[in-house]
């Protein structure tokens, strides 16, 4: 991790730390395939997301390029499921032409299969990893691409983000956009809180380890001295909000020294650290959220059971 990049982290966890209750920054909330290769979760019976949204660029495919700008650049927002971006490439591939393929994240950590499967299977590509804020990311890839630019954001990751917030960074990739770009945004739809718990609290405890592996990550990128073993996973709903919150919950009392963050965290016992946060919306929801960013929604489409929608978007 860059050094700008360290200490913009580190800034915001030392804030997240320090605030009562406790939070780590939505950013560094991840799914399960960061503990487990690639694929592993897919068939996980609780979580519905991977599988939606494969399904929609799937069944929808030609009805989603039809739409779409001929030859283009993809930019993926995030880490994301890593055969539904060999999905996505693949579907505009056939059908578009791809010139470039842009992964932007600020850690480069999880890419690398799916990067060397992309170039093989896509000779006629760039694919070139750019390491990021998502805004400046599309600056970049704005800059370098030959011609329109498909920004995809995938896999709910804007419903990290509280509403304003998530309205503030659309608005901001607004700006990097040409006339002839689009933005692919997949969001997670409002749905009764018995599926929204049963979508982020698996049986086998995966995404329970995905929340611990943020801990790790603090030890390894900011000096960070978390014991995740110490921490339980704890799930909470409320469907009037559509939000879902991740938490990780002390099991007993304890001291954590991050370095580079330049912060002691204490801990009590039974005390809950906020790992992450999902917002749902209906679709009329992501119209709004588009307006208030300056974009107007072209085309949506939807999972068969409606749990999952991929929104086409562009300026207005």
């Amino acid at each position: 991790m860059g050094g700008r990049r360290r200490e913009n982290l580190a800034r915001e966890v030392r804030a997240g730390l320090a605030s009562t209750p406790k939070y780590l920054p939505a950013r560094l909330g991840s799914d399960f395939r960061a503990v487990e290769p690639p694929g592993a979760g897919d068939g996980l019976p609780e979580y519905h997301l991977a599988r939606a949204e494969a399904e929609i660029l799937t069944i929808h495919a030609k009805a989603i390029t039809a739409r779409l700008p001929r030859p283009l650049a993809v930019a993926e927002f995030g880490p994301g499921n890593q055969s539904n971006a060999e999905l996505l490439v693949g579907m505009l591939a056939s059908a578009c032409g791809v010139r470039m393929y842009m992964p932007i994240d600020d850690s480069d950590a999880r890419r690398g299969g799916t990067l060397t499967r992309l170039a093989a299977a896509h000779r006629d590509a760039e694919v070139r990893a750019i390491i990021a804020e998502y805004d400046e990311g599309l600056r970049f890839a704005r800059a370098v691409a030959r011609c329109p630019v498909v920004a995809a954001w995938m896999a709910s990751g804007i419903g990290r983000y509280q509403r304003e917030e998530a309205a503030n960074r659309l608005r901001a990739l607004r700006g990097r956009l040409c006339p002839d770009d689009r933005l692919l945004l997949g969001i997670d739809l409002r749905k009764p809180s018995t599926e929204m718990l049963q979508s982020y609290d698996d049986a086998g405890g995966l995404l329970a380890e995905s929340q611990r592996n943020t801990l790790r990550r603090i030890n390894q990128e900011l000096g960070g001295q978390f014991d995740p073993a110490s921490f339980a996973y704890r799930v909470e709903c409320d469907e009037s909000d559509g939000l879902v919150r991740t938490f990780l919950v002390s099991n007993r009392a304890q001291r954590v020294w991050i370095e580079r963050a330049d912060i002691v965290a204490d801990f009590a016992k039974g005390e809950a650290l906020r790992t992450g946060q999902s917002y749902q919306y209906a679709p009329a929801e992501i119209r709004q959220l588009a307006q208030s960013a300056g974009l107007r929604v072209e085309a949506q489409w939807f999972d068969g059971n409606r749990r999952f929608s991929v929104s086409l978007l562009a300026g207005r």
